[in-house]
């Protein structure tokens, strides 16, 4: 069962099952009948998209890490291959996501030599998938693209949390920023299958629990009024998502 923070209030039936909805759901467990999934993950040697490996291995998927030094890749499993790749050239995009089901671009790092968020390492790598997946087309695998909650989440629906906030300067603002332009992208796309998962507005290293809520581009905060999720947690959405897509061209995000 899934939630959605975002759906219109019509009524008292609506505003009861909001209120149901609104309670952390537990998730994590591979629903009857998902076959085994061959999976690439960008950016695999990261905090984040090591995680997603991980996860999907735990579940029994099968794994292709891409890095631009495979050394880094620290996951050792008899169904996960490391391989060299450069994620900002569109051939070799296509060369390396023939014959996966799905891949997970978790592209981060500042980019010192620009601070033009179009130069970001995150918007030079999103661009290069949407060119090589739209040159694909039907055959494309579906992808799920990570990006920064406090640059592509919405305070209230068509209000951009960036557009009511300062963002940092220098090329650590333009990597945040590079990944809005990554969505705004995905947004005009319809040749292949997207997801674009943003994290709750703060993520750290924690504990998988596997007990969350999924939305859709509006920020979800606890009561306290704290938007966060633990980058094990967040992988857990992920595969989930991966295994039972709910989010099909659209944006997706996850919180306590």
């Amino acid at each position: 069962m899934r939630d959605d923070s975002i759906r219109p209030l019509r009524g008292l039936r609506t505003l009861c099952a909001l209120a149901l909805l609104a309670v952390p759901m537990a998730h994590g467990q591979m629903p009857t009948g998902v076959e085994q999934l061959d999976i690439i993950v960008f950016g695999a040697s990261g905090r984040v998209g090591s995680r997603i490996a991980t996860e999907a291995l735990t579940r029994g998927h099968r794994v292709t890490g891409v890095s631009r030094n495979p050394e880094r890749l620290t996951e050792t499993h008899d169904r996960y291959t490391k391989i060299q790749g450069d994620v900002m050239n569109p051939a070799s995009i296509v060369e390396l996501v023939t014959g996966h089901d799905a891949i997970v671009s978790a592209i981060g790092g500042n980019n010192p030599d620009s601070d033009d968020p179009a130069d970001s390492y995150p918007a030079r790598a999103g661009l290069a998938l949407v060119d090589a997946l739209s040159e694909l087309g039907a055959a494309a695998p579906r992808l799920i693209a990570v990006g920064g909650g406090s640059t592509t989440l919405e305070s209230s629906p068509g209000v951009r949390i960036v557009d009511e906030t300062d963002v940092p300067t220098g090329s650590r603002g333009a990597r945040i920023l590079g990944h809005r332009i990554v969505l705004d992208a995905l947004r005009n796309v319809t040749e292949f299958p997207w997801t674009f998962a943003s994290p709750a507005l703060t993520m750290s290293p924690g504990e998988r629990t596997g007990i969350f809520r999924i939305g859709g581009s509006v920020v979800i905060r606890d009561d306290e009024g704290e938007s966060r999720i633990s980058m094990e947690d967040f992988a857990v959405a992920l595969v989930d998502e991966l295994e039972d897509p709910q989010h099909i061209g659209r944006q997706m995000t996850v919180a306590y």
